[in-house]
C-alpha cells in the first residue's frame, strides 16, 4: 500500500493524478487541514470516480472531521490516524453513491436531498472547473442554483474590467506621452580686431570695420593712510607744546572774532596762543536761557618745554577780556591733551626715514584706494588693467614722537579710473552688422562672445582712453522657446513641421515623441521639452 500526502495548495487534478499514477492498487491519501482539495465535496466525488475506473482502492486519512465526513459520505474509506477510528459511510445526506451511476425516479424519491448551504463564489467556480477538467458534468443539483448568479457576476466582472482598462488607458494617455523637440539655430559670426576708444565725452556707441567707440565714465575717490615709523636721527630741540581747545560764547547772540595769537591762560598761568584767526558764533536762547555756542581751534604754548604739556581737561580764560563782562562770557576747554613741549636732545626722522615711510604709506594707500573704488563701482562696469591713475595730494609728518618713540606719516591721495559697459560695445557691433550692405538679417541677438583687451592708455585730462580689442562674437535670430512650446501643444507631425519651418533662424530640428504609439505633441506643457542648440 502506498501513502500519498496532499499539499495544502494541490489542486484536485494534481491529487487525483498522484492516485491514478501510483503503482499500487491500494492507496492511502493523507489530507491535512485547510487544503484546497478538501474545500469542495465534488473533489472527493471525482476522486472516487477516477479511482474506481483505475481500479484503485483509496483510503482517506485526516485529522479534520469535515474531510473524513466528506469522504465517508461518498463511500470512501475514511480513517483518523491518531484514533484509528473509521468514519461510517453516510448514504442518507443526499449525495449519490456514484458520480456516474444513473439515478432512477424511484431513487430520487428515496434519497433525502441535502440541505443547501451557502457557498462562496470562488468555491463554486472551482467546483465547476474541477468537474469539467476531468470530463464530467456538474451535478444537476447545483446547476440550477449557480448558473444565474454566475452569469450576473461574470457580466459585472467584465464591465468592471472594461472600466478599469478604459481608466488605465486614459491615465496612460495623459501621463506617459512626452515630446522632446531639439531646435538647432543658425549662427552669424562677427569677428573684430582693432582699436577701441572709450570716450567720457560721448553718449552713444558707434562702430566701423576699423574702430569701435563707446561711452566711458571716469570714477574717482580720495583716501588717506597713516603709518608709524622709527627714526634714526637726533638733534637738540626747543619745542613748544600744542593741541586743540574748544572756545565757547556764553556772552551774547553776536559772533566774536578772535585774531591769530590771541592769548589763552591756563589756571597755572601758562599762556597759549591761537594758531589762526577764528570766529566764535553767537549764543542761542532756549526758554529764556542762553545756550553757549562753540568753535574748535588749535593753540601753541607761548614758551617751549614740558611744563606746557597738559594731559587733563583744563579751563582757559582770555586775558584780553579781563575787566569786562566778556571775560566770564568767553572761555575755552582743552578737548584733547596738549603735548609736544620739549627742550633737549630728541630723536628725529632723517630724509631716508621719511622716504621709507612714504613708500610704505603710498603702497598701502594705492591698494586701499583701488579696492575701495572697485567695490563701489556700479554693476556691469568693466575696468581694464592699466586704466587707473593714483596721485598723492599731500602728506603730514608728526612733529614729535609718540610714547614708543615713533613718528607718524599721514599721506592723502586720489584715484581716477576709466570704466565702461560691455553692453555698449556689443550694441555697437550689432548696429554695425545690421548696417552692412550684404546683411541678410537685421534682427539678431547675441549668443556668445569673447573679448580680449590690452594696451589700455588712459588720458584723464581729455577724458579718453584707448585700448586694443580682439573680439569674437556669434549672433542668432531671436527664438522664443516658451512661445514655441505653447504653439506646439497638440500638434501632429505635419503641423509641427510647419510651425518649425516658420522660424527662419532654425537650421534644423529633431522631434522625439514617446512612447512609440504617440502621434501628437501632448497638450500638457510640462510634458513638452524644448532644447535649443546652436550650429557649430
Amino acid at each position: 500500500m502506498k501513502k500519498i500526502y496532499v499539499n495544502k495548495t494541490d489542486s484536485a487534478a494534481s491529487v487525483i493524478e498522484k492516485v491514478i499514477s501510483s503503482g499500487d492498487s491500494e492507496v492511502t491519501l493523507y489530507i491535512p487541514r485547510d487544503t484546497e482539495f478538501s474545500r469542495l465535496k465534488n473533489n472527493f466525488r471525482l476522486l472516487k470516480r477516477e479511482a474506481e475506473q483505475a481500479k484503485k482502492e483509496v483510503t482517506v486519512e485526516s485529522v479534520e472531521d469535515i474531510v473524513l465526513e466528506s469522504a465517508a459520505s461518498l463511500g470512501i474509506k475514511a480513517v483518523n490516524p491518531f484514533f484509528g477510528q473509521k468514519v461510517r459511510m453516510v448514504s442518507d445526506i443526499g449525495m449519490r453513491a456514484e458520480v456516474d451511476g444513473p439515478m432512477t425516479q424511484s431513487r430520487r424519491q428515496d434519497i433525502k436531498q441535502p440541505e443547501k448551504k451557502p457557498k462562496n463564489e470562488s468555491a463554486k467556480a472551482e467546483e465547476i472547473f474541477t468537474a469539467r477538467e476531468f470530463g464530467g458534468e456538474k451535478d444537476s443539483i447545483w446547476d440550477e442554483e449557480d448558473d444565474r448568479p454566475r452569469s450576473r457576476k461574470l457580466t459585472f466582472a467584465l464591465i468592471f474590467s472594461a472600466i478599469v482598462l478604459i481608466a488605465v488607458g486614459a491615465a496612460l494617455y495623459m501621463v506617459l506621452p512626452e515630446a522632446t523637440i531639439t531646435v538647432t539655430l543658425s549662427e552669424t559670426p562677427f569677428p573684430y580686431t582693432g582699436p577701441l576708444v572709450i570716450n567720457s565725452n560721448v553718449k552713444t556707441a558707434s562702430a566701423t570695420t576699423t574702430q569701435i567707440t563707446i561711452p566711458g565714465t571716469i570714477f574717482s575717490d580720495t583716501e588717506n593712510n597713516v603709518v608709524e615709523f622709527s627714526v634714526s636721527g637726533s638733534k637738540n630741540v626747543s619745542q613748544s607744546a600744542s593741541g586743540s581747545i574748544t572756545i565757547y560764547n556764553d556772552y551774547s547772540s553776536g559772533p566774536q572774532v578772535l585774531v591769530k595769537s590771541t592769548r589763552f591762560t591756563a589756571p597755572n598761568g601758562k599762556v597759549y596762543r591761537l594758531n589762526s584767526t577764528v570766529t566764535v558764533p553767537g549764543a542761542t536762547a532756549s526758554r529764556g536761557q542762553i545756550v553757549p555756542s562753540s568753535v574748535e581751534a588749535t593753540v601753541t604754548a607761548d614758551q617751549p618745554g614740558v611744563d606746557y604739556n597738559i594731559s587733563t581737561t583744563t579751563r582757559f580764560r582770555i586775558p584780553g577780556f579781563q575787566g569786562t563782562a566778556k571775560y566770564d562770557g568767553f572761555y575755552a576747554d582743552s578737548s584733547s591733551p596738549i603735548t609736544g613741549g620739549f627742550i633737549g636732545n630728541m630723536a628725529v626722522p632723517t630724509a631716508a626715514d621719511i622716504a621709507t615711510a612714504r613708500s610704505a604709506a603710498e603702497s598701502s594707500l594705492n591698494t586701499t584706494l583701488e579696492n575701495k573704488l572697485l567695490l563701489t563701482l556700479p554693476s556691469g562696469i568693466k575696468v581694464l588693467d592699466g586704466s587707473s591713475q593714483i596721485a598723492t595730494t599731500s602728506e603730514v609728518i608728526s612733529s614729535t614722537p609718540n610714547s614708543q618713540g615713533q613718528y607718524s606719516l599721514t599721506i592723502y591721495g586720489t584715484i581716477k579710473i576709466f570704466g565702461f559697459n560691455e553692453s555698449d560695445l556689443l550694441s555697437a557691433v550689432a548696429t554695425e552688422m545690421a548696417s552692412q550692405p550684404n546683411a541678410s538679417v537685421t534682427d539678431l541677438s547675441l549668443h556668445d562672445y569673447s573679448a580680449n583687451y590690452s594696451n589700455a592708455k588712459p588720458d584723464f585730462v581729455h577724458g579718453i582712453m584707448t585700448a586694443s580689442l580682439n573680439l569674437t562674437s556669434n549672433w542668432t535670430q531671436p527664438f522664443d522657446a516658451s512661445g514655441f512650446q505653447t504653439r506646439a501643444e497638440g500638434l501632429d507631425s505635419s503641423a509641427l513641421n510647419t510651425l518649425i519651418s516658420s522660424f527662419s533662424g532654425v537650421e534644423s530640428a529633431n522631434v522625439n515623441l514617446w512612447p512609440f504609439w504617440v502621434r501628437r505633441v501632448p497638450q500638457n506643457p510640462s510634458k513638452i521639452h524644448v532644447d535649443v542648440g546652436y550650429a557649430s
